[in-house]
């Protein structure tokens, strides 16, 4: 109780910071190592526990935040409706149980932990999901991503809008993406061989406007080494702690770096949290005068409601997943409106022929931009 609070609060800082043993701070800061952890241990649970923080700083895409991350994009990368990139990372755990190492040793040399992360041109992380084992890849991470349950399940459904690409209207946000996701309507990936100078054009274009999550991984890491250096925790549920108060630190920092930026388009305020309102996202999806926080409260708990229907519907023996679905003679008091809108979400989603259409308009777009070069 007599350790002064800036001291408790900074080596906490300086362990994120630099990622070496926390007892190289002793001579300093004059604490234990336990003390020292403790510290630790309190500082994160503070950050991740304060509604005002973790409400702004780590909290899902809004409309109104998608309205202003597009216009971002449509401003930097030319082309509308782009919501952010997407991509893994791997982090090394120094101190995996041996017990474990057959589900976090992968492809790298010792267990890893995957965290799954999308972030916009100016490198704020908009999706965070932390935990993966290492033996996954992308496409099984995706599978389980809380993304994906959120596009399946129309939770992030509202901050589409209309926009046109190409002479295409379309109607749903899209993702950047590298080869290895799958070909889905909201992403948009590249074309590995292409068959002309423009197709050529929107591979160089899509592999460097892609590199903004590469930039964020990047940023990140060097900004705290606890990312870059293998974690000394036994606990993987403390270290998602860390982690997560790490990227919390670093939209804080994205936020400051606006701010300070004297010749910067964007103003200070570009990620405020803003009450929704119909000049916003429109009337069709403005629920009252909800704040962003408080309205992605209300559509996680839309969100729990729908998966326990999902759920109802199993134990009764029909998947929604089904193809022939439509095919088959159901009651219609079971098969209801909530089944009918996932199996609609999810050929929405899985639709090849909408993932083509958005690449070709995306070409177009670009060949009109730069004929004239």
């Amino acid at each position: 109780m007599s350790i002064s609070i800036d001291a408790k609060i900074l080596i906490a800082l300086k362990y994120m910071a630099y990622g070496t043993a926390i007892n190289a701070f002793r001579d300093y800061f004059q604490m234990g190592e336990s003390t020292s952890r403790l510290c630790l241990r309190h500082f994160v649970k503070g950050v991740l526990h304060c509604d005002n923080i973790r409400g702004k700083y780590f909290r899902s895409m809004s409309p109104s935040d998608a309205k202003r991350v597009e216009k971002l994009h449509h401003d930097i990368h030319g082309v509308h409706g782009m919501a952010f990139s997407l991509d893994c990372s791997h982090f090394r755990w120094a101190k995996c149980p041996m017990q474990y190492h057959g589900q976090y040793k992968g492809k790298e040399e010792g267990p890893t932990v995957v965290v799954e992360a999308g972030c916009d041109y100016n490198l704020w992380f908009w999706h965070c999901v932390f935990g993966y084992v290492g033996t996954m890849n992308n496409i099984n991470i995706w599978d389980s991503s809380k993304l994906h349950m959120a596009l399946h399940n129309g939770s992030f459904e509202p901050n589409d809008f209309p926009f046109v690409i190409g002479g295409e209207s379309f109607n749903k946000l899209w993702f950047l993406t590298d080869g290895i996701y799958p070909e889905i309507s909201r992403f948009v990936k590249t074309i590995s061989e292409p068959l002309n100078k423009w197709e050529a054009l929107f591979a160089i274009w899509q592999e460097a406007k892609r590199k903004d999550v590469e930039r964020g991984f990047g940023v990140l890491k060097r900004k705290f080494g606890y990312l870059q250096t293998p974690f000394q925790m036994f606990d993987i549920e403390e270290i998602a702690m860390v982690v997560y108060c790490c990227f919390i630190l670093h939209n804080m920092a994205v936020e400051e770096r606006i701010v300070e930026l004297d010749d910067s388009v964007e103003c200070a305020d570009f990620y405020e949290c803003v009450e929704l309102n119909e000049e916003v996202v429109g009337p069709e999806h403005c629920p009252g005068t909800l704040s962003a926080m408080a309205y992605v409260q209300a559509e996680n708990e839309n969100l729990n409601d729908r998966q326990l229907e999902i759920q109802r519907l199993r134990r009764l023996g029909i998947d929604i997943f089904d193809p022939t679905l439509q095919q088959r003679e159901l009651d219609v008091n079971v098969l209801d409106i909530t089944s009918r809108l996932a199996h609609h979400q999810w050929k929405a989603l899985y639709n090849y022929d909408e993932h083509k259409r958005l690449q070709r308009a995306i070409v177009v777009e670009l060949r009109e931009k730069y004929s004239s070069i």
